[in-house]
């Protein structure tokens, strides 16, 4: 692949027709002009250079550092995944993928932080509720949310590693369980779906939901909605441990971390009209507006977590049931990482100094901007 054929070009080249074409929020455009601008001289950035006299310097510009960008988050998923080494217990760990259904995802396209709390509140809840009433326990829970599929299309899911039994809620004990079995499927969709579909409700009620169409009719669309969703099994999806170690299965977990919705390494060529790019079933070609468009579905509301931690993985608890559960499982706390090697010269491995290269600086915006229309 030549290198030019990369998710940030199609970005820059077709940006243009994608505003033309479509309505994009405030908060979607920045964040495109961000990704447009990384690792360019519009966002300034350092001019390395030897001090031991060997001659060698080099511009580096900045990065961009926002979370869809897929040139420079694969230092902060690699910082995440060591972490997540040091947190993890020692016990087999299964993989809960819990999916939002395809009546309510235009309610989430318009929607997305509304629906993604939700469904994230919801899934944990639905677990931690199970452990509770079936195991006298509290879980590990890890969740990640994860908005495509291969063709870049808008199906939002997420993603848990969960451990394979938990701390008994008197904390006197850990609760081994089976690693071929967690709990039924069946009971954990209905949990997730009564949750899901009871703060879809409430959020309605309160006025803080944008239903598409009609304002008139939309009690009808939304109520039609919910009827919609409850006709199908909601689906979730249990894969036991199988020998996998936790942190294999958090390696898994870390590619939707800090990545964008597509990898350079996908993308096949770029034309003066279309962008090809591989999917799971081979190489599909669309317009470059609606590539941009599809990519922007995946551009998360500002402030809202990707990845969050609950029961004993909460933040909450990680100075009491976390290390009461360490101690329970004869698991000693992990060392203090080292800090990262000192820059050195490439050429001849002396010192590196840096001095600033003058650039745009953009201010992100506090809170988030209000929206000018659904994508």
């Amino acid at each position: 692949m030549h290198s030019s054929v990369t998710v940030t070009a199609a970005l820059r080249q077709f940006i243009g027709d994608y505003r033309r074409l479509h309505s994009p929020t405030h908060h979607q455009d920045r964040v495109l002009d961000w990704l447009c601008a990384c690792q360019t001289s519009a966002l300034g950035g350092r001019m390395a250079e030897c001090v031991s006299g060997c001659g060698w310097r080099t511009p580096v510009y900045n990065s961009c550092t926002d979370r869809h960008c897929p040139q420079c988050r694969g230092g902060k998923r690699a910082d995440w995944l060591a972490a997540r080494q040091d947190q993890l217990l020692p016990v087999p760990h299964f993989q809960v993928t819990s999916t939002i259904p395809g009546a309510l995802r235009q309610i989430a396209r318009d929607n997305p932080k509304v629906v993604y709390d939700l469904q994230f509140t919801a899934t944990a809840a639905a677990l931690q509720e199970l452990a509770a009433n079936r195991l006298d326990a509290q879980l590990g829970i890890i969740a990640v949310l994860h908005t495509w599929a291969s063709n870049l299309t808008f199906h939002p899911h997420v993603h848990c590693l969960v451990t394979a039994g938990g701390l008994r809620l008197d904390q006197e004990a850990w609760i081994e369980t089976r690693t071929d079995y967690l709990f039924s499927t069946r009971v954990m969709a209905k949990l997730i779906r009564g949750k899901v579909v009871a703060g879809l409700r409430e959020a309605f009620g309160a006025g803080e939901l944008l239903i598409r169409g009609d304002p008139a009719h939309a009690e009808v669309a939304f109520k039609a909605a919910i009827r919609q969703a409850y006709r199908h099994r909601w689906v979730v999806d249990v894969e036991p441990p199988d020998g996998r170690s936790a942190a294999r299965a958090a390696k898994y977990l870390a590619r939707y971390v800090g990545g964008a919705a597509i990898s350079d390494a996908r993308m096949v060529a770029i034309s003066s009209t279309e962008v090809t790019y591989k999917t799971r079933r081979g190489a599909m070609t669309v317009s470059g507006a609606e590539f941009v468009r599809r990519f922007a579905w995946h551009i998360l509301p500002s402030r809202l977590n990707r990845v969050r931690y609950y029961g004993l993985y909460s933040t909450s608890n990680v100075h009491f049931r976390w290390a009461r559960a360490r101690k329970l499982l004869d698991a000693p706390l992990p060392p203090p990482r080292p800090e990262p090697p000192a820059k050195t010269c490439p050429a001849c491995g002396g010192p590196v100094r840096e001095r600033t290269l003058p650039g745009i600086r953009w201010s992100r915006p506090k809170h988030p901007p209000k929206a000018r229309g659904p994508p």
